[in-house]
This record gives C-alpha cells, sequence and structure tokens, in this order.
C-alpha cells in the first residue's frame, strides 16, 4: 500500500503546511476507496487517507493535498494555520491540472497497454545519467534499463521496480521479470515527468539521489545540467522548473512554494543564429559532451547575417563607381563586357610580354 509520502509533490506542498504551522509531517497510507459520508477534501479514519478512485493521476495528487490538509489538525495534532482551503483547492487543482495537460503535448491518443522502452530513447536522462552522473559520481556501467511507459492513477509519476516489487503492479509476463522504470504518461509537462524519471534512474544505479542531485545543484556540474535541460526543453522557464522540481522531490530544499509553474501560459522561443547571451547556450561548458542532435539544434537556427554585413563595404563601393561610371557615360544600364572591364581594369597593350621575353632576362646562355 502507497502511503502520503510516496506521491513526491503532494508530500512537498504538506510539509510546507506542517512547517508553517509548527507541526511534524505524519506520514500516512493512502485508500484509493470512498469514504462513506465523507466529502473528498476530509477523507481521514483510523490512520487512513481515503481519496476514492480518481482517473487520472493529476487528481490523485490533487485529492491527497487537500484529504490530509483538510483534515490537518486531526492529523497531526496542530491546527492549520489561517488558509483559505476553498481557494487553495482551486490551485491546488489547477496546478496538477496544468501538469497532466500540458499545452506542447501531441494530441494523440494515448495506448491503452503499457509500452516497453530502453533508456536511450529518452535522450535528456539517458545523457545526464552518461556525460554527467557516470564520469562524476563513478556510475559504471549506466545501463540502458527497461522503461514501462503507462498511464495510471495510483502510482506516482515515475518508479523504479525492483526484485521485490516485480509483479506488485503489472504481470510478470509484460515485464518478463526483469527490473524496470516505470513513467506514468498521466503527466504531460515534460520537466516535471523528467526530474521524477532522473531521480528513479538514479535509485536503479544504486546511488543516493539526494547526495548527488545536492551536488549538482552546488557545484559547477549545475551549468552542465542547465545547458543540456535547455537543449531538450527550448525555454529558460521550463530549466528552472526542472530544477526545482528535481530539489524538491529528493528533499534537498522544499520549494514547493517556488514552483509555481505559469498555469496556461504559452512560451515562445526565439530562434536566432547566434548563441547570444543565454547562459544555457554556452559552447565552452555543453557542447563538447552533447551530440549534434536535430532536435538540439533546431533553437539554434535562423538567419545569419554576418557574412552579409562583412561584406557590404565592398560591395557597397563597387556599385557606387559603376554608378557613377553609368551616369557619366550617359546609360540607363551597363553592357556585361564593360561591367567586366569595369571590374577587373582595363589592360594595358604595353603590360602584356609574351614568355620568351620574359624569360630572356633570366637566361646565362
Amino acid at each position: 500500500m502507497f502511503k502520503v509520502s510516496d506521491f513526491k509533490i503532494p508530500t512537498a506542498f504538506i510539509k510546507k503546511a506542517c512547517s508553517v504551522s509548527g507541526c511534524s509531517f505524519v506520514d500516512l497510507p493512502v485508500k484509493f476507496e470512498q469514504l462513506d459520508g465523507s466529502p473528498i477534501t476530509q477523507s481521514y479514519k483510523d490512520g487512513y487517507i481515503y481519496i476514492g478512485t480518481p482517473e487520472i493521476l493529476g487528481d490523485t495528487l490533487s485529492r491527497i493535498v487537500m484529504s490530509y490538509l483538510g483534515c490537518f489538525e486531526i492529523i497531526t495534532g496542530s491546527p492549520l494555520l489561517s488558509i483559505d482551503l476553498q481557494e487553495l483547492y482551486i490551485y491546488v487543482t489547477s496546478f496538477f491540472r496544468f501538469l497532466c495537460f500540458s499545452d506542447d503535448s501531441y494530441e494523440v491518443a494515448k495506448s491503452e497497454y503499457p509500452v516497453a522502452k530502453r533508456l536511450y530513447q529518452n535522450s535528456f536522462v539517458w545523457l545526464l545519467m552518461k556525460d554527467i552522473v557516470g564520469p562524476a559520481f563513478g556510475v559504471s556501467p549506466v545501463t540502458n534499463l527497461k522503461m514501462v511507459e503507462a498511464g495510471s492513477p495510483n502510482i506516482d509519476a515515475s518508479l523504479f521496480v525492483d526484485d521485490d516489487m516485480m509483479g506488485k503492479y503489472y504481470d510478470t509476463d509484460i515485464v518478463d521479470e526483469e527490473p524496470f522504470i516505470f513513467v506514468n504518461t498521466d503527466i504531460e509537462y515534460k520537466p516535471f515527468l523528467y526530474a521524477h524519471v532522473f531521480v528513479e534512474t538514479i535509485k536503479a544505479h544504486g546511488g543516493n539521489p539526494f547526495d548527488i542531485v545536492s551536488t549538482i545543484l552546488e557545484s559547477p556540474l549545475k551549468d552542465r545540467v542547465s545547458g543540456l535541460a535547455y537543449l531538450s526543453f527550448g525555454e529558460e522557464k521550463k530549466v528552472n522548473d526542472f530544477l526545482s522540481c528535481l530539489g524538491t522531490i529528493v528533499g534537498y530544499e522544499n520549494e514547493s512554494e517556488q514552483i509555481i509553474f505559469d498555469l496556461g501560459g504559452k512560451g515562445k522561443s526565439l530562434k536566432t543564429a547566434q548563441m547570444g547571451s543565454n547562459p544555457y547556450m554556452n559552447i565552452s561548458d555543453t557542447w563538447w559532451f552533447l551530440g549534434l542532435i536535430e532536435q538540439m539544434l533546431e533553437p539554434a537556427r535562423g538567419a545569419d547575417w554576418s557574412t552579409h554585413e562583412l561584406l557590404k563595404p565592398y560591395t557597397e563601393g563597387v556599385w557606387r563607381e559603376i554608378n557613377a561610371e553609368r551616369e557619366k557615360r550617359g546609360r540607363n544600364g551597363m553592357s556585361y563586357e564593360a561591367l567586366l572591364r569595369f571590374k577587373d581594369g582595363e589592360v594595358d597593350p604595353d603590360d602584356i610580354y609574351i614568355l620568351e621575353k620574359t624569360l630572356a632576362s633570366d637566361r646565362v646562355w
């Protein structure tokens, strides 16, 4: 049975409320059942949180937060500080709905069955592990783990299913009795989803997510991670969302009040020919370990006028002289031969020598 702490972002919200109210966080089991006679936002009995039968993960996450806060004083023994639960409910549901219905997701039907993939097919997380975590923290070899993608309202955004958990969530015939990382396709906002997948991948390789993530966020490795995230997501806001979510779910810092996404906002990616002043596009910091992937190069494509500007003084000078000569001759234009003569200059007959005459001064016989 899952506990509240198994759902990372709701736990961050609740711990923040506990911190503000001056009490300790109490972890509780979560039952996916409807408690008779109690609203969803106040469903607590005998040490269990009841959240009914939600259809998508976003609904599950919002119900966990509201059920816990709705019975906060009963659970923790301390009153919840002055908070408008109705207003909070609107914010929380909007927040998790945004994660599950991202504006930049493809409008295609999702598979009704689990889809098996490999870690390398998620190029962002694969490069994070292979080119940053592996060399920096001695994680070797980086395993091309199996990944199972499916939508589920009962499991968090991602979960590493090891040998002990095998068969608990899916039939063993589907996963071939091989440990795998579960990826919940109910979450469509990629920075949020990939942060969870990255943490579970670290666990799958025997690493400590808190130690690795905290070291990354406190060292120059953060610039490399930010550079890769920018190339993958294409927006500085999404980079910040990824880093904030990453720090929150490992417990490095409770940034639940800071990961307020621009609900419904549509970011615009400006294509430029050069890197400009964007800190996440520093070639010296990121280019050496990143391959030339078309999707990564796309945000940097655009018109490059540097050659035109470099040759502009020369071409303008030539055309000024041509126009002056045309006006001098009283013509609307000049023939192709005249243009060639003008461009290369007239040839003086006295400058033409036959090869025999040219070599005569160098002979010694």
